[in-house]
């Protein structure tokens, strides 16, 4: 376990994003530098080296990729991690990636048609309240795309799926997405609005730690700090979010439900486990995880669990620590005025 990851920190640096540090073709990233920036360093690099020729032969980097990204084109995360260790070596701290990660317009995924994340928030900080919230809708329903990498959303409720695209852009910078409506499948067909963000954001996530692909299937490994967060007001609004996405209310319990595709045996979902150890930080006592049944999906046969609220004292204790989303929150707080346990 690498504590300095931002599995572990909850903090995302611009060279957590280098992939490959003796440098590849299979990048992942372009970047856009502020261009007095980029002029100076295309200066730098030719007080240091002579010649592009020169360079491409100190960095061993062919010299029309060198010079299209110096020049024409964004530079790659790896060519500019590259030329940044070139440049640090030669006594230019100034070109640390740590300190470049100040001077971008934009990054951008690999792809033509990509959507550049403009002024992105090196470096990127998921331990705050609108980073907690964005990474507990993922958890719950929401995902990351296996193939196309895109982080959606999906709820009933367009208040929800407005703070969470405003909360994306407050953690990792600006960027222009719509909110979509459309009606689920069967009996009910029920409406929901939808919000899928540039893939930029999906692959930083996924270089973070973020598993992509379905969660029922893969029963993700969830990210290490959040198991460490003691602040309260952040595991509140973390737990919010995961029983407003995902919970049951009724009379005299709430629960939350999650299933994972069986394997060797029946196992609870990581993300279950992590929304009970979060509550009982909170002081909410949770019922242990209980198994409710087995079903089919389309990956096999899979197992439901779920966590639960019980007694008066128990659940008025979440009533006052955790915000609901308006419907579930007056169902609760009808049945604790009933039996005299609030007002």
């Amino acid at each position: 376990m690498d504590i300095n990851k931002p599995s572990s920190t909850g903090i995302i640096y611009l060279e957590d994003l280098v992939s490959n540090k003796n440098y590849g073709y299979q990048d992942k990233f372009y970047i856009g530098l502020f261009p007095k920036f980029k002029r100076d360093l295309y200066l730098d690099l030719l007080k240091t080296a002579g010649t592009i020729r020169n360079l491409s032969k100190g960095t061993n980097i062919k010299f029309t990729r060198l010079w299209d990204q110096l020049t024409r084109v964004p530079i790659s995360i790896e060519l500019l991690n590259k030329i940044s260790e070139y440049l640090v070596n030669k006594g230019y701290d100034k070109y640390k990636l740590k300190n470049i990660e100040k001077q971008i317009i934009y990054i951008k995924s690999a792809g033509s048609k990509s959507q550049k994340l403009y002024y992105p928030k090196f470096p990127i900080n998921l331990k705050t309240i609108e980073g907690l919230r964005f990474i507990s809708h993922l958890y719950h329903d929401g995902c990351i795309g296996e193939f196309n990498k895109q982080p959606q959303y999906t709820n009933q409720s367009k208040k929800e799926v407005k703070q969470f695209l405003n909360d994306a852009k407050i953690v990792f910078g600006n960027f222009k997405r719509k909110i979509k409506y459309g009606f689920g499948h069967g009996i009910k067909r029920e409406k929901y609005f939808v919000i899928n963000l540039p893939t930029v954001i999906g692959e930083v996530m996924i270089k973070a730690g973020f598993i992509s692909g379905d969660k029922t299937r893969k029963n993700p490994v969830v990210f290490r700090f959040l198991k460490n967060i003691n602040n309260k007001k952040l595991i509140s609004e973390f737990i919010a979010k995961a029983f407003n996405d995902e919970c049951h209310v009724r009379d005299r319990e709430i629960t939350l439900e999650q299933s994972t595709l069986i394997k060797n045996h029946p196992k609870p979902s990581n993300i279950l486990l992590l929304d009970k150890v979060l509550l009982e930080k909170l002081g909410i006592k949770v019922r242990k995880i209980k198994f409710i049944k087995r079903y089919n999906n389309r990956y096999g046969e899979v197992a439901k669990f779920n966590i639960g609220i019980y007694s008066k004292k128990n659940l008025n204790n979440f009533y006052k620590n955790i915000n609901l989303i308006k419907h579930k929150k007056l169902k609760l707080e009808n049945y604790l005025v009933r039996t005299g346990e609030t007002t």
